[in-house]
């Protein structure tokens, strides 16, 4: 393992950590006390209602949402804990069902002003995708039987603004899916020009496709990542047959706009330095952070749930590091 080429200022750090702290608790306390808030809300769910079941409102479950997310606890904790903060508080289905069936950006859209989620002028992304286990999927029989089985696990792919640490924009796919398709791309791609305008796409080779450049092309940003290299070969290759060609006067193959990156990457140490690809390991940072902090598994099984249930994560850390 390398050296650190920056020694790390470990009361810099530690702040970070307690800061990350203070907001969570200073999001929890605005939920829990903003009783003005809280009643409008309430009052406006159950207006109208004759002989319907008491409808609670959807900040309270914002709220235990992320406590779940922080403490990794299950809904029956969730229920006991709720009378610390309110009189009345729902049992531990109905706080399930309320959270499962929220929408997945529930933090994202109470948020709005925060300053890093404004639109500022260029941006640098970083993409990659990590797995997170299904929680207690055969590990109890395992333990009875003394078996090994592959374990139930999905992908996480996040898009992240590389210079603030936030999580931009978030899918959860398939353990077989690929995170660097086109269309999977595309979609990070499309969410992240709402923040601003993109100068560069830090990825590793996964994301290497034509499409995938082409469409970086169109929107005028450029894609760091690692060409395969048979395409570097058989550019080396093209551009020797161009010069033979030039000598007998005839004119060039052209190349195509992946080749012409291709070109770039010849010299690969010069290639790493000049467009500072070593930038991409920004996220093997935010993402061992976010394992550390909420786990590597998920207690949902459902597809849908796993998907919320990631989801939230992904806002509770924007929440801390905003």
């Amino acid at each position: 393992m390398g050296k650190r080429k920056t020694p790390i200022d470990w009361k810099t750090y530690n702040n970070e950590l307690v800061d990350r702290g203070k907001r969570i608790a200073e999001f929890i306390k605005f939920f829990s006390k903003d009783k003005k808030l809280f009643k409008k809300e309430l009052l406006k769910q159950n207006k109208g209602k004759k002989g319907h079941p008491y409808e609670y409102a959807d900040r309270l479950f914002i709220l235990l949402a992320v406590i779940k997310a922080i403490t990794g606890k299950g809904f029956r904790f969730l229920e006991g804990f709720a009378f610390i903060l309110f009189d009345e508080v729902p049992d531990h289905n109905t706080i399930w069902r309320r959270i499962n069936k929220a929408n997945p950006n529930i933090l994202s859209n109470l948020n709005k002003t925060s300053a890093a989620r404004q639109k500022s002028g260029t941006i640098d992304i970083i993409l990659d995708a990590t797995g997170i286990s299904v929680n207690g999927t055969n590990v109890w029989l395992d333990e009875k039987y003394n078996e090994r089985r592959k374990r139930l696990w999905v992908k996480l792919h996040l898009c992240i603004d590389a210079a603030t640490k936030e999580i931009i924009s978030v899918d959860v796919m398939d353990k077989n899916d690929n995170e660097g398709k086109h269309e999977e791309f595309s979609k990070h791609i499309q969410k992240a020009k709402k923040k601003g305008r993109i100068n560069r796409i830090y990825a590793d080779g996964a994301y290497d496709g034509k499409k995938n450049f082409e469409l970086c092309k169109k929107n005028n940003s450029e894609l760091v990542t690692r060409i395969r290299k048979n395409t570097i070969d058989a550019v080396k290759r093209k551009k020797a047959i161009n010069k033979r060609m030039a000598l007998h006067g005839r004119s060039p193959m052209q190349f195509g706009y992946r080749e012409e990156k291709a070109i770039e990457q010849i010299n690969w140490d010069e290639f790493v330095e000049t467009k500072k690809y070593g930038k991409r390991s920004g996220i093997e940072g935010v993402i061992g952070s976010f394992k550390r902090f909420f786990g590597e598994s998920v207690a949902s099984k459902c597809f849908d749930n796993i998907k919320t249930e990631l989801l939230i994560r992904c806002d509770v850390w924007n929440l801390m590091i905003i």
